[in-house]
């Protein structure tokens, strides 16, 4: 379970990767972990041969391996989730329903990908407000040349209300959670 702001899985702000290691008996590995910029840090991949319970640590002190400082849940699907059910492969449509209200998605046309940019004080704000939350694997390739001008002309103001027509078109839903202690 992933208890927003506590722990994600055995994962806490204090956690050792020894800690992990008697936690889990050893199923652990050093791992190449995606920085929020994209490059690669060194890591742990804790579940490594469990795709589906697979988490990417990057640690605070990568020389110690205490204290970590993101974990990153993203692969096809996970056995990780919070208690109001978000997964991922959550869906940007169910995402709107459990905030109880509109979100704003920051939505990079070139790359087909966007992430949550604002939960607009809706529910999920609690949950997810030191998360990062990336939506992608949507229909970006399949739409029109008309409909993606659509996209790229309202994404060129930053931020797309998730709710709006052209943007659920997309199909979006939850391709990585990102969270990070500071």
């Amino acid at each position: 379970l992933i208890v927003p702001g506590v722990r994600v899985g055995p994962i806490t702000a204090t956690t050792s990767e020894d800690e992990l290691r008697r936690l889990t008996g050893g199923d652990l590995t050093d791992a190449d972990v995606p920085a929020s910029d994209g490059s690669p840090v060194p890591g742990t991949a804790l579940y490594p041969d469990n795709p589906l319970a697979r988490i990417l640590i990057q640690w605070a002190d990568p020389d110690q391996r205490t204290r970590p400082e993101c974990v990153i849940l993203g692969r096809q699907a996970s056995l990780w989730h919070t208690a109001r059910g978000v997964r991922l492969g959550t869906t940007l449509d169910e995402l709107v329903r459990l905030n109880g209200g509109s979100i704003l998605v920051a939505f990079d046309p070139s790359a087909g990908r966007g992430s949550v940019h604002s939960w607009e004080r809706g529910r999920l704000e609690e949950d997810f407000g030191w998360a990062e939350l990336a939506l992608g694997g949507g229909r970006w390739a399949t739409l029109t040349r008309s409909e993606r001008a659509q996209i790229e002309e309202a994404a060129a103001e930053w931020w797309l209300d998730a709710a709006s027509p052209s943007v659920r078109r997309l199909g979006l839903h939850v391709v990585e959670m990102r969270w990070c202690w500071f």
